[in-house]
């Protein structure tokens, strides 16, 4: 390769470019990479142009990164299928959207293989829980350590977040379950589930986050379906 590149030397990097007409970092000549951060604020769309002035070709990426603001989230799939079910500790779904202060229960997030490709390897599932509720480690409660999940990798157990680390088969379903209990009165927003091959970004799924509420003990029917 470096025979090659020796040969067949290009002309120096030469370009520039623009975000919302305004002229960004010079690109320096000398070099055959160029790398700079954008920012970028708001949700309003931005123009971003690049000119080439040189006489080399350029191949240019433009990687964008950032956390969509609450209530913006939309459900996705690719090469991967999931589902989330809250439940009681016996098994009846329901609506977590409000919830009585002190209630256990459980939320299911179900994984499937579709089976189109290989099996998957280093999965990795996120869930961030609202401040509202609490985590019953599995490890140190009674309770959690009752109820029956699917084996996984390693499990970060954290306050507010549980990270399921696994492998997944070729049409295989794995279901992960975490305790909960809704401690503190008040609405708080549920982030978005997400799931997704560590070194593959073609397997990713992910389920919108929601408002939910825990409201007084007596003001709410928890159980709104029976298993």
């Amino acid at each position: 390769m470096g025979k090659y590149a020796g040969k067949n030397a290009g002309s120096p990097l030469m370009a520039s470019y623009t975000l919302n007409g305004k002229a960004g970092k010079a690109v320096p000549n000398k070099k055959s990479m160029f790398l700079t951060d954008v920012a970028v604020t708001g949700t309003k769309a931005n123009g971003f142009v690049i000119t080439n002035t040189g006489k080399s070709m350029l191949f240019v990426r433009v990687m964008a990164e950032g956390i969509p603001a609450q209530g913006t989230e939309t459900k996705a799939e690719s090469n991967l299928r999931m589902n989330i079910a809250y439940k009681t500790l016996g098994g009846r779904s329901i609506d977590v959207g409000r919830i009585e202060q002190g209630t256990d229960f459980v939320a299911e997030v179900t994984i499937t293989h579709p089976g189109i490709l290989s099996a998957y390897q280093n999965m990795a599932l996120t869930q961030i829980f609202p401040s509202g509720w609490e985590i019953h480690n599995n490890r140190m409660d009674d309770v959690a350590s009752a109820i029956s999940t699917s084996p996984s990798t390693y499990e970060d157990i954290r306050d507010d977040r549980v990270y399921t680390y696994f492998d997944l088969g070729k049409n295989q379903t794995v279901t992960y379950k975490v305790i909960l209990n809704a401690a503190y009165l008040g609405r708080y927003y549920l982030p978005l589930t997400y799931t997704e091959a560590m070194y593959d970004n073609s397997v990713t799924a992910r389920l919108p986050g929601r408002w939910v509420e825990v409201v007084a003990p007596g003001s709410n029917t928890v159980v709104s379906a029976k298993k």
